[in-house]
């Protein structure tokens, strides 16, 4: 089958780390196009984008076909996601880090467990997973202990949290010792939500309704057609991805160095291309020695 990403927005700042990810998944063969969605009205994030598309021969820049809306008009790029011979993994232009072979291994897993009708990634910093994560002992309690739910007060919201999470992720990957984020797999027997920060799904299932996903597509997928369906989605937990943010969590993260950490174990470049991470407004005065 052939091997499709997509990554809805663009933001510049993220999207240098997410391609230094995918162009070695690339490489080792794990896909075949990268398609990003347009969904922005930001000049330099769009020409970044355009940019990306006219210098590799595997990645489209796709626009909007309907008026933007923010996060409510993502919804429309899934109708142009239905080929029978084709799996797809959306990727949120945030994701900051990626296991290698995590792609591969993901897609492998969703094209042999059609019985669920979406597959997860493993994603850190997700608030569904923090509570997993919590349980293994993989994250420390001291905020107190996340709620299993995908817009829970500490997991979503907290942007202290997201900085102890992503503070513990890297020390572990640092020391070798992030065993204790993975687990088999997580069946959401009940129609949980989740956020969709990494999710895969087969073009010839999404077929079947043509594409059409409700406008507020993250409870749409992960907990109203899944139910409709009677069929449960999966978190695939083998492999890791590690996401930057919620938009809850973003002001103050930005002002510590974590995504100047994720930016830096990121694979090389290639010779020919330019790393320019480009911070948002507060990281041009990053404060990693910031209190929480």
């Amino acid at each position: 089958m052939k091997r499709v990403i997509v990554t809805p927005g663009g933001r510049k700042c993220y999207l240098e780390i997410l391609l230094r990810y995918l162009l070695r998944a690339k490489k080792a063969g794990e896909f075949d196009r990268w398609i990003l969605w347009v969904n922005t009205v930001n000049d330099g994030d769009i020409e970044y984008m355009m940019s990306l598309a006219d210098q590799y021969d595997f990645i489209e820049a796709r626009p909007l076909t309907i008026p933007f809306d923010a996060n409510y008009s993502i919804h429309s790029f899934f109708a142009e996601c239905v080929d029978d011979d084709s799996v797809y993994v959306r990727l949120d232009d945030d994701i900051v880090f990626m296991e290698e072979g995590a792609l591969d291994r993901l897609i492998r897993f969703r094209i042999d467990h059609p019985e669920y009708f979406l597959v997860i990634g493993n994603i850190v910093n997700n608030s569904i997973l923090s509570y997993i994560h919590q349980r293994q002992g993989a994250i420390g309690r001291n905020f107190g202990t996340n709620a299993y739910s995908a817009l829970a007060d500490l997991g979503w919201k907290r942007p202290a949290f997201a900085h102890l999470v992503h503070s513990e992720f890297l020390e572990q990957l640092q020391a070798g010792n992030v065993d204790r984020f993975r687990f088999s797999r997580w069946i959401l027997h009940e129609f949980e939500r989740v956020s969709i920060n990494c999710i895969s799904w087969l073009g010839s299932e999404f077929k079947q309704f043509e594409g059409k996903v409700d406008r507020n597509e993250e409870p749409w997928l992960t907990a109203v057609k899944p139910m409709t369906l009677q069929r449960p989605n999966c978190i695939f937990g083998e492999v890791l991805f590690a996401h930057y943010a919620f938009n809850t969590q973003r002001p103050e993260l930005d002002w510590t160095d974590i995504l100047q950490r994720y930016a830096a174990i990121a694979p090389a470049l290639p010779e020919t291309v330019e790393l320019q991470l480009q911070p948002q407004a507060p990281m041009n005065k990053i404060r990693a020695a910031v209190n929480f």
